[in-house]
């Protein structure tokens, strides 16, 4: 199924698979939930999207800054295969698909399948899985090696940000300019995820998420 819908004076398509999937394009482009992103977004050159699902973000993103080079992760292969559909469907030849995670690591990982096509987690016990995958992780030093400096680095990757932030060392997170984590507080470790982004350079905002009180977002910069 198709939805469509309008930004910035472009007609957007977007096959959704699911109530899941819908979920997700109307949290971006009905209800908007990005747009305190998009002074960011426009003034970007780089963006890295690490948790793209079916790319509703990613093409938001590409759709406010058509200038914007922009890579984005996604490890499960289904969502993957959408995500590239859309990419083809809105044609748009900024963003860089990538079917990988990113961990704390480069590895062989196992990724748990959760019933919603956007809560696949690398945590085992963040919410209940159905099935499980073996994915490739890369890391988000390696990213920054290969890309430089960083305009916004989005992050919605079901708890895997503290892993992430945790190994990744102060002169390479201060290669970003701008952060916007989705976090999922359910080992309680978002207070430490701020304080190493403000140890690193970065001045934080935390906002709970209006749909689950455990979740919620930071926005980071320099």
């Amino acid at each position: 199924m198709q939805k469509n819908t309008r930004v910035n004076n472009r007609s957007i398509t977007m096959e959704v698979r699911s109530d899941a999937d819908e979920s997700v394009f109307s949290e971006v482009f009905v209800d908007r939930d990005y747009r305190i992103l998009d002074d960011i977004i426009t003034k970007a050159n780089t963006i890295i999207d690490v948790g793209a699902h079916i790319g509703a973000f990613a093409i938001y993103a590409a759709t406010i800054n058509p200038k914007a080079q922009i890579t984005a992760y996604e490890p499960e292969p289904s969502n993957f295969k959408i995500f590239k559909e859309n990419i083809k469907l809105n044609h748009i030849n900024t963003i860089t698909p990538k079917n990988l995670a990113v961990a704390g690591k480069q590895e062989q990982r196992t990724l748990y399948i959760n019933e919603d096509s956007h809560n696949h987690s690398l945590t085992k016990d963040l919410q209940k899985q159905l099935s499980e995958t073996t994915v490739q992780t890369t890391t988000l030093e390696a990213i920054i090696q290969k890309h430089g400096q960083i305009s916004l680095l989005k992050m919605d990757c079901e708890g895997a940000e503290f892993e992430i932030f945790t190994v990744t060392n102060s002169a390479t997170l201060a290669k970003i300019q701008h952060i916007y984590i989705e976090y999922h507080e359910y080992q309680q470790q978002v207070t430490n995820l701020e304080k190493t982004l403000q140890s690193a350079g970065f001045k934080t905002k935390r906002t709970l998420s209006h749909y689950d009180k455990r979740m919620g977002f930071i926005i980071a910069k320099q």
